[in-house]
């Protein structure tokens, strides 16, 4: 299966990327290999991930790396990364900006 990632979970990785590197570059960039990483086993494995009752959708899916969450759908062929998002943020508001 392929992995898609939307404009608005690309920007999301840009910004946990940053906000690490601001002490160190290193560690941003073992969090973006791992959260890549992660998003590959899902590709692989979709059904890993767990379902929310708090989001309001089932065709979400989210997997945690560290403390964050990627939320994903599945298409036929494609694994739709959608957010990654810091757990203790707000997630049905999160998903309700556009992506």
């Amino acid at each position: 299966m392929k992995v898609r990632i939307t404009p608005q979970a690309d920007a999301d990785l840009d910004g946990i990327w940053n906000y690490i590197a601001r002490d160190s570059a290193d560690a941003a960039d073992r969090v973006e290999n791992d959260l890549h990483a992660a998003m590959n086993l899902l590709a692989e494995f979709p059904g890993i991930g767990h379902t929310r009752r708090d989001v309001g959708s089932s065709d979400y899916r989210f997997w945690r790396v560290y403390s964050y969450l990627i939320v994903y759908r599945v298409e036929s062929d494609a694994l739709i990364v959608v957010r990654v998002v810091h757990g203790s943020r707000a997630l049905r508001e999160e998903l309700r900006r556009p992506s």
